[in-house]
């Protein structure tokens, strides 16, 4: 039966990547977080495939090397357990978490800013969970902040660059990682940042979305802006923004009606631009729980004419649909899809 855990589910024969129980002493986990990068040649066409291959690599190098978790601008890989010891940083493997973003260090300032802040997106909700992994199951509290080399090798909780530890051998996650920049995702994921104000700023009439209910040219083509693709308000068959859209849902979390992830195939976001679509996908249905959670989604009276009450997404449009007004309301408020 499949773990969930790709290093499980995918053992190396060629070389063991991890012991099912951390070795003593000091064994236990210690609520250290190692952050490396794993020196891969980046996939910057999407869908991102980094992270996925870095762990296909890792379940069968000859040599000794693993993490806990990788990331890549559009997914998460849990490849182990934190109470499995993974092979990342020697001194630390008995006690310490190893997280890595499938890039190299000269990526974080060369790379395209949509690339690298998808990365640091990533990066940080993995922290966040294992930060809340470990306080649910060893009751230490991890603080958002950077420990010594000192601190690491004893045990202490918080946050290391490989390379602070591993010093003259290695560098990652690098010089130009801004760990102000992760910190504050970090917490933004843990839910510790200010409030997000339930009411959009003042429209510019130039920019603002008819709020109509109708997926239509404009407003796909403000969709695919946000999300950095194409923007030329044709969902195609493939689409690009569409295989941009279930990375984006199965990082969040969000599954189909039978709780699955995504396949990211680019099909299965169906335009509403007057027709009302009965045949519901995988896709429309994960988009549709997100949309849940947004404010207009929690509140749909703050929609024009909008009934009071919680949005619920069946994976189908109506004409003019709800789901289409929720999505036209956030973007006109700057929060679609962040």
């Amino acid at each position: 039966m499949a773990t969930g855990f790709y290093g499980v589910d995918h053992p190396n024969p060629n070389k063991s990547q991890f012991n099912v129980k951390r070795r003593n002493p000091h064994g236990a986990v210690s609520g250290t977080i190692v952050v490396h990068t794993a020196e891969n040649i980046p996939d910057f066409n999407p869908p991102d495939d980094g992270a996925e291959n870095v762990a296909a690599y890792l379940s069968r190098r000859t040599t000794y090397g693993s993490y806990h978790d990788l990331v890549d601008s559009d997914s998460i890989v849990r490849y182990l357990p934190i109470s499995y010891e993974a092979f990342h940083e020697t001194r630390t493997n008995h006690w310490a978490v190893g997280i890595s973003a499938a890039i190299r260090t000269t990526d974080w300032t060369t790379a395209s800013a949509a690339f690298i802040e998808a990365v640091y997106r990533n990066l940080a909700r993995t922290a966040a969970n294992r930060v809340i992994e470990i306080k649910a199951t060893y009751g230490i509290t991890v603080p958002i902040a950077r420990i010594s080399r000192t601190d690491a090798l004893n045990r202490k909780p918080g946050f290391i660059g490989h390379g602070d530890i591993d010093t003259g051998r290695r560098s990652d996650p690098g010089a130009n990682f801004d760990w102000n920049r992760f910190f504050r995702y970090v917490n933004e994921a843990l839910g510790t940042k200010p409030p997000t104000p339930v009411y959009p700023p003042a429209p510019t009439p130039s920019t603002q979305l008819k709020v109509d209910g109708y997926n239509g040219p404009k407003s796909v083509t403000r969709y695919q802006q946000i999300a950095g693709t194409s923007a030329d308000g044709v969902i195609s068959s493939p689409s690009e923004f569409t295989r941009w859209l279930q990375g984006f849902l199965n990082t969040r979390g969000f599954r189909d009606y039978e709780g699955k992830a995504l396949v990211v195939d680019g099909y299965g976001f169906r335009t509403n631009d007057g027709v009302a679509v009965t045949t519901r996908t995988r896709t429309d249905y994960a988009l549709q729980q997100y949309l849940e959670t947004l404010p207009s989604g929690r509140n749909m009276a703050l929609l024009p004419g909008g009934a009071k009450g919680q949005y619920v997404g069946d994976g189908t449009w109506s004409s003019p649909s709800y789901g289409a007004k929720i999505m036209q309301f956030e973007a006109n408020a700057g929060r679609l899809f962040r």
